[in-house]
């Protein structure tokens, strides 16, 4: 009597790393290379604040911005040992279309600054910090997807620049806006006087 021993052999796969936005999903696809013909992946993220996975699909969902890593594991079977490989996942931030023009009014004159502030297609509701020449002044939250600076009237004359950030853990976006407050005219109205 002889005795066979067979080990079990060593299987691979290839697989990329993947880009996502933070709320939007992507599938990591793990490609055979040697194994069984109907491979079990399992997918495990090392960090489920960046980047979401589904245990058994592999579809990441991007959670908050940064970079983590996707543990792609390839299952025992009969003939092949487990595989493990680390795959590279980078979540970045939406970036927003925020649109706004410059305005141009005398000082006193009843005019506003209004901004929107878009994705896509879709308006975003999203928290804006709002800076005057470079000092941040208010924090707004836009409303349906805009905002509407409305006390330009009460700013002194001169040239300013507004700029309107956004920094979320979604979303990201500036936008330099020109304000520009010319000197109104005066007048006044002298009465008449008499002299005996």
């Amino acid at each position: 009597v002889v005795g066979v021993s067979i080990s079990k052999a060593a299987p691979d796969f290839t697989v990329d790393g993947v880009s996502v936005l933070v709320g939007d999903t992507v599938t990591i696809s793990p490609v055979l290379v040697i194994g069984d013909d109907n491979p079990s992946f399992s997918f495990v993220s090392s960090d489920v604040s960046v980047a979401g996975v589904g245990e058994s699909t592999g579809v990441v969902t991007g959670e908050g911005s940064g970079s983590a890593f996707v543990t792609v594991t390839l299952a025992e079977s009969a003939n092949y040992n487990a595989l493990s490989k680390d795959v590279s996942v980078s979540v970045d931030k939406k970036d927003l279309v925020i649109s706004a023009a410059d305005v141009v009014m005398t000082y006193g004159e009843d005019k506003a600054l209004t901004a929107t502030f878009m994705y896509g297609n879709e308006s975003v509701v999203v928290p804006v910090a709002i800076s005057v020449d470079g000092v941040v002044q208010d924090n707004m939250t836009s409303v349906g997807g805009q905002i509407t600076l409305d006390d330009l009237n009460t700013w002194n004359a001169g040239n300013y620049t507004v700029t309107l950030s956004v920094n979320t853990n979604e979303y990201r976006g500036n936008k330099g806006v020109g304000v520009s407050i010319s000197k109104a005219v005066p007048d006044f109205t002298v009465d008449g006087v008499s002299v005996l």
